[in-house]
């Protein structure tokens, strides 16, 4: 994305130099101190101001700047410039701080902007759907079968299972062991596939997954 023209530096050499203070304070709508101060100039991606700083650092968040320009630090390397507001376009130093990602992550949390499970737009199941699927599949129903009757692909399934996602959800997690067939087993279930039976027929009678069943009937052939 190119830099707007009113946000670049003067090149020319009989041009009115102004300051970064300058420059910067002039695009930002200061109200009193415990009010936000809006930045009008560009925006960037979650609403965040950019500033052009200088040909060497190039476009910045407006808010660091802001920060960066009351305090005289500069923001430290792997921290954020967080909003204690939670107003993306405000830069009012009274409101922003230095803090980790970790940090930055909790208070988008605690202020709800960063939903989880149902609370996202694209949410295709509900806690109590997430907990249904782990408990039966924990009680031995196959991957398979319960993606299909959910509707989600089964390496959804496997992240919920395992716990990678909705975490914080109720419900047993973790790896489920593969059920140990017996000789006669095997054999009875290379039998049925002979006869025709389909992998995921034989996965959903012996507890197994569609492809652990393809691979010990193959091994008959």
């Amino acid at each position: 994305m190119s830099t707007p023209k009113d946000q670049r530096p003067p090149a020319r050499p009989g041009a009115s130099r102004l300051s970064i203070d300058e420059r910067f304070w002039q695009r930002v709508q200061k109200g009193g101190s415990d009010e936000c101060w809006p930045w009008l100039g560009a925006h960037g991606g979650y609403g965040h101001g950019m500033f052009w700083f200088s040909a060497e650092r190039k476009r910045e968040s407006a808010h660091a700047i802001a920060l960066e320009l009351a305090t005289g630090i500069r923001r430290p390397a792997g921290m954020y410039c967080c909003h204690r507001c939670d107003n993306p376009p405000c830069c009012n130093p009274a409101h922003l701080y230095y803090g980790t990602p970790r940090q930055n992550g909790a208070d988008m949390v605690g202020r709800a902007r960063n939903p989880r499970g149902v609370g996202k737009h694209n949410a295709l199941l509900s806690e109590a759907q997430v907990v249904e699927i782990r408990t039966r599949y924990f009680a031995g129903e196959t991957a398979a079968a319960l993606a299909a009757e959910f509707g989600i692909r089964p390496g959804h399934l496997s992240n919920i299972t395992r716990g990678r996602m909705w975490k914080y959800a109720g419900g047993p997690v973790g790896i489920k062991r593969v059920p140990k067939l017996s000789q006669a087993q095997r054999a009875e279930m290379r039998a049925r596939r002979a006869a025709g039976a389909s992998a995921k027929e034989l996965a959903a009678v012996y507890g197994i997954s569609p492809s652990y069943a393809r691979n010990l009937t193959r091994r008959a052939a």
